[in-house]
């Protein structure tokens, strides 16, 4: 019989299958070509193992026909019948290690030890392994070694053992380099492909262990990309173009990251099976269209519950469902939302492994939202001790964000609200995820404005002013006409209320032309809003109190139905900045934060004297009268208003001295090009870190630091970190 593959075995597989004995390909062929009826190759193939393995399972079989059947068992989304065949093949450890695999995806790692005294091979067993010629036997020990890193990375990763995963993936890397080198005269398909899922896995999940920035260069570096391009199967290019979407999109590049999503997408028909991988595709997508398009990101949500229906892929249902029940809110779909949340905790209290620090959270602010206060309570106090237990920035930030949302729905507090939020953008900050930053920012400015609402009270109205000019300043620069418009219609809206009407005709008069429906709905009531209270607020100044006559304003035809006064025309003014924040940010497609150029650090106490000084500009040598300067300021800004700022900003010629205050004792400078997102969240985030430590290690800051100082060494590493 001849042994030639090439139209019946999927192609990932080809490889493996011409290494295995003539025998075993004989055999298999003969089952395969016997199964004409079947059209999909992949079922023909598993139908061909399957028969092979029960029909000769007394005779000495290859490793490799267990690994090539394991896999594509799961391919065809048969993972019991991997169960059923160890039964007959108790000893094969390939068929137990897929087993082991396929629990993860309940959530359930058996003990790591046992799991990987499986797979895991010795460096001696290794090398002699790659000092020989490929065979049968050594290339399934190879794809085994292989698979177990990517399963313990796995493992790491849900742990959020970041440390583990760098340590881990470092060891892996050494091993996929002297694979591929090993099959270089032969390349083997399916080991490549296993190299590539765990390039992947990797990637992944850098932008969780150090930056985005660290993500993308990691990609894209040429050894991870000559790899990448020797991907031959569907399933693998898929994968690809869905990690690197995955990485675009935290990267702030939303726009590049849909399109490779969208693209991957339209190859999901070519792969057979698979289907809770697939629900992954559109999952994220769903994801990624969240602040660009509510109802299309619910369509692919609802699209990847369909694929996991009935399946046992708790992590994935769990995860979509955290993902779904605030947008259910979003559009008003209460009772759906209502039900899915008891869905999702449901799943949770009877699978306890399924509690991650994320997931707790959607359950906590969620339930806020529903005005579940028990719940909200519950899953608080359970998230604390997740926190606790693993005090990674993203639990971190989760927990402050939990407590951000409960502060201002449920038990309102805008003293906590604001604690809460600060901690919530300063754990934010320290991921460096792009969007997550934009969406932080999103949420305390709306946080801000909501307590604007309810009490009308200026300082309200200043700080979520504040805080949106942050969040226009980490957008940075965009030229785009829609964006400029609501950016700017914004802007107005804020110095209307605050009774600024020069600054906000300044703004007004800076609205581009625009073709964007919404923009143009936004601006065209915003002017005429003006015209309203511009004309109201005369009068009323030249007759004391008087309201103008409706009729006097016979062209303003949105006031002649719906405004009766000031009041009523400032309830609409509020309504457009609400429209307006949730437009602003979907409307970037990619994000161009500014970064700033720090000149020079100081730390001064109460007298005004430099007890550390960190310059990155030689031209700033003279300390002592830089912080004479800044402790000047600051006295005479406290003798001037008789109060006390925590932070304050001055320009002098091409630099800017920003100043917060650290603790009673210590106060923070620094001196940078510009006043923007960058330098401000460097400053904030710095004299946080300062005081915590001061606090921790109960440290008092009487005299001149010194080099061999325990608190000066810590500043020098946080802020060789912070500048990387």
């Amino acid at each position: 019989m001849s042994f030639d593959a090439t139209d019946i075995v999927p192609i990932e597989y080809k490889d493996l299958f011409a290494v295995i004995s003539p025998v075993e390909k004989s055999g298999i062929l003969r089952i395969i070509k016997n199964n004409k009826e079947l059209e999909n190759i992949y079922e023909r193939f598993y139908f061909g193992l399957l028969d092979y393995l029960t029909t000769y399972q007394n005779e000495d079989i290859s490793s490799l026909v267990f690994i090539m059947f394991a896999q594509v068992a799961q391919d065809t989304e048969r993972k019991g019948k991997i169960i059923e065949l160890i039964e007959l093949f108790p000893k094969s450890h390939e068929l137990q290690f897929s087993k082991i695999q396929s629990e993860t995806d309940k959530g359930n790692f058996e003990d790591i030890g046992s799991v990987l005294a499986l797979t895991r091979l010795s460096d001696e067993e290794r090398n002699q392994t790659f000092n020989r010629l490929i065979s049968a036997d050594k290339l399934a020990k190879i794809i085994l070694d292989l698979q177990s890193f990517d399963f313990e990375l796995r493992y790491y990763i849900q742990k959020q053992d970041y440390d583990k995963v760098k340590e881990i993936y470092s060891n892996a890397e050494k091993i996929w380099k002297q694979s591929l080198n090993w099959i270089k005269d032969k390349p083997i398909i399916f080991l490549i492909e296993q190299i590539i899922l765990l390039i992947l896995s990797y990637a992944n999940t850098l932008s969780s262990i150090i930056n985005v920035d660290a993500a993308v260069s990691f990609f894209e570096e040429d050894d991870v990309q000559k790899v990448l391009k020797q991907a031959q199967s569907t399933f693998s290019k898929c994968t690809i173009a869905y990690v690197s979407a995955n990485i675009y999109y935290s990267a702030s590049q939303p726009q590049k990251a849909v399109q490779q999503l969208e693209k991957a997408i339209s190859l999901l028909s070519s792969v057979f099976g698979r289907k809770q991988w697939k629900s992954n595709f559109y999952h994220n997508y769903a994801v990624m269209l969240t602040i660009i398009d509510t109802d299309r990101s619910i369509e692919a949500f609802e699209k990847s519950l369909e694929f996991l229906d009935e399946s046992e892929d708790h992590q994935s249902i769990a995860t979509t469902l955290s993902n779904l029940i605030s947008l259910k809110m979003e559009i008003k779909a209460v009772n759906e939302a209502r039900e899915m949340l008891l869905k999702l905790v449901n799943l949770i209290e009877k699978n306890e492994e399924l509690a991650t620090p994320f997931r707790v959270y959607s359950v906590a602010v969620n339930a806020i939202s529903l005005e579940d206060p028990l719940l909200a309570k519950k899953y608080l106090e359970i998230l604390r001790k997740k926190t606790e237990e693993n005090p990674t920035p993203k639990n971190m930030g989760n927990f402050a964000g939990a407590n951000l949302y409960y502060y201002t729905d449920l038990e309102i507090n805008y003293e906590k609200a604001t604690k809460w939020g600060s901690e919530y953008l300063y754990y934010v900050n320290k991921e460096n995820n792009y969007l997550n930053i934009v969406t932080a920012l999103f949420n305390i400015t709306l946080t801000e404005f909501q307590f604007y609402k309810m009490a009308k009270r200026n300082r309200y109205l200043n700080a979520s002013k504040k805080r949106l000019k942050e969040l226009l300043s980490f957008i940075g620069k965009l030229e785009r006409e829609d964006y400029l418009a609501i950016k700017n219609a914004l802007l107005a809206s804020y110095e209307i209320l605050l009774d600024n009407y020069q600054i906000a005709r300044e703004y007004l008069d800076a609205i581009p032309e625009t073709t964007n429906k919404e923009a143009t709905k936004i601006t065209a009531m915003l002017r005429e809003l003006f015209s309203f209270i511009l004309t109201i607020s005369t009068e009323k100044k030249e007759n004391d109190g008087a309201q103008p006559k409706k009729e006097k304003f016979p062209r303003q035809t949105l006031f002649n139905e719906i405004a009766t006064n000031k009041d009523t025309a400032l309830a609409h003014l509020i309504n457009i900045i609400d429209q307006g924040l949730n437009a602003i940010i979907a409307l970037p497609t990619e994000f161009q934060p500014g970064k700033a150029d720090i000149k020079l650090i100081l730390l001064l106490n109460n007298a005004g004297i430099a007890v550390y000084t960190k310059m990155f500009d030689e031209r700033m040598m003279d300390k002592h009268l830089i912080s004479n300067f800044i402790a000047a300021i600051n006295s005479f800004g406290n003798e001037l208003f008789g109060t006390h700022v925590p932070y304050f900003s001055i320009t002098r010629g091409n630099n800017i001295i920003l100043f917060q205050n650290v603790n009673p004792d210590l106060n923070l400078a620094m001196i940078a090009n510009q006043e923007n997102y960058d330098s401000i969240s460097k400053l904030n985030s710095f004299a946080k870190e300062i005081k915590d430590y001061l606090y921790t290690n109960e440290t008092k800051i009487m005299n001149l630091l010194q080099a061999n100082d325990t608190f000066y060494k810590w500043l020098e590493r946080s802020i060789e970190e912070m500048m990387s």
